[in-house]
């Protein structure tokens, strides 16, 4: 299950699942809504949502989607 993007495995999430349930990081199990809450608590950058989430610490195929959740959350912000 998955494709290729950006040269990475990719499992786009399941549409019958909220985002408290949309698994992003599937090596250590973290979901969007605990990206999200990361960055809504200070995380600004890939860095930060690592340390607090674990999330992209692993194989790294979830990095372009933790990417757009940060984009996402920070742009909300303007």
């Amino acid at each position: 299950m998955g494709v290729e993007r950006k040269g990475k495995k990719y499992c786009p999430p399941d549409p019958a699942l909220t985002p408290e349930e949309t698994r992003i990081c599937f090596c250590y199990g973290v979901n969007e809504a605990e990206i999200r809450k990361a960055i809504r608590a200070g995380s600004r950058s890939l860095e930060a949502i690592r340390s607090d989430t674990c999330a992209n610490t692993g194989c790294g195929g979830c990095q372009a989607d933790v990417e757009a959740i940060l984009e996402d959350e920070v742009s909300d912000e303007s």
